[in-house]
C-alpha cells in the first residue's frame, strides 16, 4: 500500500506507466521517455482505492502491477 507515492525500479527502460482504475479507465499517465532504473511516482492526486500500474518501454509491455493507495 502507498500514501502520497510508489517506487518504480525497472532493469529496463520504460517509455510510460499508465495507472487504471478497477473499472479499467486511465487515472493518470505518467511519461517517462527511456527511464531505467528507480523512479518515485507520486499518487496524492488519487482517490483511495485499488488500481493496475502497466509499464510499458520502446518494445511494448514491461511489465504490470497491483497498487492500493491509503
Amino acid at each position: 500500500p502507498c500514501d502520497d507515492y510508489f517506487v518504480v525500479d525497472s532493469p529496463s527502460q520504460i517509455r510510460t506507466l499508465e495507472i487504471t482504475d478497477m473499472t479499467g479507465k486511465v487515472v493518470l499517465t505518467h511519461i517517462v521517455a527511456g527511464f531505467t532504473g528507480i523512479q518515485k511516482i507520486t499518487t496524492s492526486s488519487l482517490p483511495r482505492g485499488f488500481y493496475i500500474v502497466r509499464a510499458t518501454g520502446n518494445a511494448g509491455l514491461a511489465g504490470f502491477g497491483r497498487l492500493i493507495r491509503r
